[in-house]
């Protein structure tokens, strides 16, 4: 009944009135809003779309690494060919914390090679999110951007020293709150999966994955679909970013 009700709520939401001019060579569309009119944004209208990528590069990423390198070489190029303005941030994070890039035009961000991705270390996941959070609100005005942090695990935190859950959880919270955020977490074990709620995050936004590179790849595919769907939305609407929409509150 619920899911029913949330159907016919999405549907009421959008309705797309199409009125044919004298010849039927012409149609405008209206786009009904929660009952308001909206004119569609025109792609070079809408905002531009900044992506920070958070991938684990911790040792238990080993068997990955071939996979993960050629599943961001991937997303990359699917990227580049949306429509649009768009922005990305490559981060690593093992006990260490490496940006790659920060805030680069996606048609001219580089691709992961064995040099630039070689699994080590152990997984300060907790400092990883919350510095790169704090990286993107220094270079972030609010309001230029739409907002989305992908984050990216295999395993449980185990060596952060700066932030905590319980620090992050706040911090995910306020960035959503108060500039509209989006936050994606991929995750390759039960174990790790799970801290989705310890930092605070929608189970609808979040996706479990193998620890296998087929189950890695295919996850990676649906990310780069989701993203493809939310920058080429008139609406920007959070929709497009659910992996499960029937968790959706």
């Amino acid at each position: 009944m619920k899911n029913n009700i949330q159907a016919f709520s999405l549907l009421a939401s959008f309705i797309f009135v199409a009125i044919a001019f004298q010849g039927g060579k012409t149609t405008h569309v209206v786009h009904i809003h929660n009952g308001k009119p909206v004119e569609p944004a025109h792609p070079q209208e809408l905002l531009p779309v900044d992506i920070t990528m958070i991938i684990d590069r911790s040792g238990s990423m080993g068997n990955l690494q071939e996979q993960v390198i050629a599943s961001y070489n991937e997303f990359i190029i699917d990227q580049q060919s949306v429509e649009g303005e768009a922005s990305i941030s490559l981060i690593q994070f093992d006990d260490a914390f490496e940006p790659n890039y920060t805030g680069v035009d996606i048609q001219k961000a580089t691709e992961l090679n064995s040099t630039s991705y070689e699994p080590r270390g152990s997984t300060a996941l907790f400092d990883a999110i919350g510095r790169a959070i704090t990286e993107a609100k220094t270079r972030i005005q609010p309001g230029s951007s739409d907002v989305v942090f992908v984050i990216t695990t295999d395993g449980m935190e185990n060596a952060s020293k700066e932030y905590t859950g319980t620090t992050v959880k706040e911090m995910i919270a306020d960035c959503e709150s108060q500039y509209g955020w989006h936050f994606m977490y991929l995750a390759a074990s039960d174990e790790a999966f799970g801290q989705y709620e310890t930092i605070g995050l929608d189970r609808a936004s979040c996706l479990q994955m193998e620890a296998t590179p087929e189950s890695w790849g295919a996850a990676q595919k649906d990310l780069s679909l989701k993203l493809r769907g939310y920058r080429s939305d008139v609406f920007r609407s959070q929709q497009n970013l659910l992996f499960d929409k029937g968790e959706e509150e």
